[in-house]
């Protein structure tokens, strides 16, 4: 019995519940995992967590912490939790959409989406969030604190990602997978200043396509969101730049488009023909994707143009 693993089954509700206490009770922490999703270095004031936050519409949160920066401001994280189990379609989106539903209803003046997840799992993960939290990293914090309650939680991540580790087997779509890897092939070859993404194995919801053309650090990946029916430049972080950027995309005349603020991004969006991947072949919806890709080359060479 004692090489038994203490925790025979962790589940992703004993993560929510192991954060809801630290981000309630430990200040530090709270301190912490705010300086992970933000990127900078600030005391909050906890003003509530709470779990399993549904909307009728738009899905469910996980966790809301909210709470209070040191520059006064009431934000939120809107936070995906993850162990081993496949994102829904349109799930980092959706997460985005309460996040805005909640600063229009005046729950918070700001806000961003986190998925919380061990680290092979965020390597595969292509739904969009501002930020990404790796279990590894809650781990090395609570042994950074040498304290034997801080060490029991550190040991129920670890089980978690062991877990992750054993157990995790994608509900690959065939159909998907196909059409990713024929779309990504064809702009490789035909167009390559994209700079699309690696094909791997997909489930039937990820119908993101990503081109990273002004590379991945510049973090402007230009995406084709088949089921969203649009191809948008996302601008991620870079909420500051909204007025700037709604005035240098005033001079677009390709294609209409909308430049709108999402959480810490802004998003350039363009509405591009339907496609549903599962049903419809790569060489059967050709006219869309290249429609589709056309877009994409017209937002980048405007980019390349304006130096954005």
């Amino acid at each position: 019995m004692d090489s038994l693993n203490s925790f025979r089954n962790v589940t992703e509700r004993d993560i929510d519940l192991l954060l809801i206490e630290e981000l309630q009770v430990s200040p530090s922490f709270a301190n912490w995992f705010v300086y992970k999703a933000l990127g900078e270095a600030t005391t909050v004031k906890s003003l509530g967590v709470w779990h399993s936050v549904s909307d009728a519409t738009l899905g469910e949160s996980d966790l809301i912490f909210k709470f209070q920066s040191d520059n006064g401001v009431v934000e939120a994280l809107l936070i995906e939790n993850k162990i081993d189990a496949d994102a829904q379609p349109e799930q980092g989106e959706r997460y985005q959409l309460r996040g805005h539903k909640g600063k229009e209803q005046g729950y918070w003046e700001d806000f961003r989406t986190c998925i919380l997840a061990p680290l092979a799992y965020l390597e595969r993960n292509i739904e969009p969030y501002d930020c990404e939290i790796a279990y590894e990293d809650i781990i090395g914090y609570l042994k950074s604190k040498n304290s034997a309650r801080s060490n029991y939680r550190a040991n129920v991540l670890t089980s978690a990602v062991e877990k992750q580790r054993r157990g995790y087997v994608s509900c690959v779509s065939i159909a998907m997978t196909e059409y990713a890897r024929k779309y990504l092939e064809y702009v490789s070859e035909y167009h390559p200043e994209l700079r699309p993404e690696k094909s791997k194995p997909r489930a039937e919801g990820h119908t993101w396509i990503n081109f990273y053309p002004f590379g991945v650090e510049k973090k402007m990946p230009i995406v084709h969101q088949i089921y969203g029916d649009a191809v948008k430049i996302m601008f991620l972080a870079q909420a500051e730049r909204y007025e700037e950027l709604s005035l240098i995309f005033n001079d677009f005349n390709a294609h209409p488009l909308v430049v709108r603020q999402s959480g810490k991004s802004v998003i350039v969006e363009v509405k591009v023909p339907s496609i549903d991947p599962i049903i419809e072949t790569f060489e059967a919806s050709f006219l869309a994707v290249q429609e589709a890709i056309k877009v994409a080359l017209d937002l980048y060479a405007y980019c390349v143009e304006k130096r954005i």
